[in-house]
């Protein structure tokens, strides 16, 4: 399966995820982001990374500002949990760390905001998430990963958004 893809919604998106895991799918990558990156990618049997494709998170359902406020109504709340219980049987599924989706936020942003290639991107103004090398992908339990890529790509086309390469410690 060859994706193309800037995300979309949470649950129909862990829906595929789980049926490209159960099915085996191999996944090619043109472009991957948000939802991309947390549901196929993470769940494929294999990945392989196009040149010059970009491979990028930026949140998931654990992520501070996706919890309702305080205040929040009852459905609000209902809505969140369902949510976040949905991700968390998704990764257990296919065992890969959920953390992926979060990382980039650990510990208020601390990661991008020292990473040289994040504050490079955030200076010129279209920091929307970051990505890893295959190596740290592993680290989540994400593996049979390849790519044309030496290094991981940052910039997609046309500019509408760039990731930075955040090493896993």
């Amino acid at each position: 399966m060859t994706v193309k893809s800037q995300g979309g919604d949470i649950i129909p998106a862990m829906q595929l995820g789980r049926w490209i895991y159960d099915h085996d799918i191999a996944l090619t990558v043109d472009q991957c982001f948000s939802s991309c990156a947390n549901y196929f990618f993470t769940a494929a049997a294999s990945v392989h990374i196009n040149k010059g494709a970009v491979v990028g998170w930026h949140g998931g359902a654990l992520q501070k500002n996706f919890k309702p406020d305080a205040d929040a109504d009852s459905y609000d709340w209902k809505h969140w949990h369902t949510i976040t219980t949905l991700e968390r049987n998704f990764f257990e599924h296919i065992g890969v760390n959920e953390d992926i989706t979060i990382y980039g936020q650990l510990n208020d942003f601390a990661l991008m905001k020292a990473e040289p290639s994040c504050i490079e991107a955030d200076k010129k103004g279209h920091l929307d998430g970051w990505t890893f090398s295959i190596e740290d992908l592993k680290h989540f339990g994400v593996n049979h990963v390849s790519s044309d890529n030496k290094v991981p790509s940052t910039d997609y086309p046309n500019g509408w958004t760039a990731v930075c390469i955040i090493p896993v410690s």
